[in-house]
């Protein structure tokens, strides 16, 4: 298939990015309407505990039957909260300094829309990883895709079923010694442990 189509989401999990790297065409679905516990605003980082979920806070009502572009992010207190948060789960990691602040540059610039957001951390996705893709917003809602396009849509869920499922891949992480070693994070685990290497083991191991 030539191009794969998946929902918007803030920092997506290592699986996902893994299989988006088999692509050289990413469709975000731009017309679909916004689900609750999801990728869409949730991450989940590391910590010394282990696996932590930090949300985007949205604004109160029935954003479940919102079109997922009028969905708005709740105020501006939750950039301090999530600096703080990158701060303390991986100041030490390698490559904390070389990505931290190109990631906060994104998360001040203060966005109104939760889609507004998770595009341009998308777009830093691409660009970190050194991705050759072409990234663009679907044009309308269908049920069922094109012919040639991969459909992905809510296939990935922060569940049990999908937080058990064993990695493909391992690569030591901030707390490795405390907690072990945590799967499924978001990508930006990967990157602030990694760095370069990180589209490397994404392709080596997810293709």
């Amino acid at each position: 298939m030539a191009a794969i189509l998946f929902e918007s989401m803030i920092l997506p999990p290592i699986p996902v990015v893994g299989k988006l790297a088999r692509y050289r065409e990413w469709i975000i679905e731009g017309h679909e309407n916004y689900q609750k516990r999801s990728f869409r605003n949730r991450l989940y980082l590391n910590s010394v505990q282990g696996r932590s979920l930090f949300s985007i806070p949205l604004e109160k009502g029935k954003n479940e039957q919102m079109p997922i572009r009028e969905v708005r992010i709740a105020g501006e207190s939750w950039q301090k909260a999530f600096s703080q948060r990158i701060q303390t789960n991986y100041g030490s990691a390698p490559f904390y300094e070389h990505y931290a602040p190109l990631l906060m540059s994104i998360i001040y610039q203060g966005f109104q829309f939760l889609f507004d957001l998770n595009l341009a951390n998308m777009q830093f996705l691409i660009d970190q990883l050194g991705l050759d893709v072409h990234c663009k917003i679907s044009e309308g809602y269908s049920k069922e895709p094109s012919s040639g396009i991969e459909d992905i849509r809510d296939f990935y869920r922060p569940n049990m079923e999908f937080f058990s499922k064993k990695p493909v891949f391992t690569y030591e992480q901030v707390f490795h010694d405390v907690t072990g070693f945590v799967p499924h994070l978001s990508i930006l685990d990967l990157l602030m442990c990694c760095g370069p290497e990180a589209l490397t083991l994404l392709k080596r191991h997810c293709t």
